[in-house]
């Protein structure tokens, strides 16, 4: 198992029974206690749990902030407003990737009020198929994967390998967290995914990001913003961190 895969089994682990207990965990997981000890640093560090005598206890937070439905329910104004600017640059005659935000959500939304003729949406959404599917000129193609009630997505290798099988024109994608500095950061369920996208060269990147998640702080690093062809915000991010990120070369656009 590798380390972001064991993180991604801590973090369901702690979001099906709400501890982690070290003597009985390193087991589960394969690992020493010292491992799992090091694990549970690391996402304490990040805000995602709280280390006890023996263990971890979930942050109480973490359900609710990680649910789809109430993600669905958070900055909604903001998250349409984006949604409508990143539908306008979606061009007919060709395939697309959405993911399973709450933000692209919304895309989903905005692109069933548009006419094509033929646009190819592939996705790891579990609510995308419902917004799309019956859409006239929109074909709906949803990846194989492990379902995550939760989030409403698929998840793991078989996301990854759906990715890899079709030739995208565009990527729309979310994130967690956004540092000023540019860099995007991302909860273990997504890191491998996110990782594969911004990874492959030749595909018009798109991320959606509403400006509460500028300056939070998720799991790891993925990648420098700048990768991405144009990352989709509102008008709620400060001037100083906008400032700063258009210096460092990412090509924001400011939905309004």
């Amino acid at each position: 198992m590798y380390p972001f895969e064991r993180l991604e089994k801590i973090t369901e682990r702690l979001q099906a029974s709400g501890q982690i207990k070290i003597h009985e965990d390193a087991r589960r997981f394969g690992v020493s206690k010292a491992t799992l000890h090091r694990d549970l640093d690391l996402l304490e560090r990040q805000g995602l749990l709280i280390k006890v005598r023996g263990g971890a206890v979930l942050r109480e937070r973490l359900r609710v902030d990680t649910h789809f439905h109430n993600r669905r329910r958070t900055a909604v104004a903001e998250k349409q407003k984006i949604a409508a600017a990143a539908a306008a640059g979606i061009r007919d005659d060709t395939s697309i990737f959405l993911d399973h935000s709450s933000t692209v959500a919304y895309l989903a939304e905005a692109l069933a009020r548009r006419a094509f003729r033929n646009l190819i949406v592939v996705t790891n959404s579990l609510a995308v198929p419902g917004l799309l599917g019956n859409v006239l000129g929109i074909q709906t193609i949803l990846t194989g994967g492990r379902v995550e009630p939760d989030f409403q997505a698929l998840s793991g290798r078989w996301v990854i390998e759906s990715f890899r099988s079709f030739n995208f024109h565009q990527v729309f994608v979310s994130c967690g967290a956004v540092t000023a500095e540019g860099f995007l950061t991302q909860t273990p369920f997504i890191h491998e995914i996110l990782c594969e996208i911004l990874n492959r060269s030749g595909v018009e990147i798109n991320m959606l990001v509403d400006s509460s998640k500028f300056q939070k702080i998720a799991t790891f690093r993925v990648a420098p913003l700048k990768a991405a062809a144009k990352l989709y915000t509102d008008a709620g991010v400060p001037k100083g961190i906008r400032e700063r990120l258009q210096a460092a070369g990412v090509p924001l656009v400011v939905a309004s």
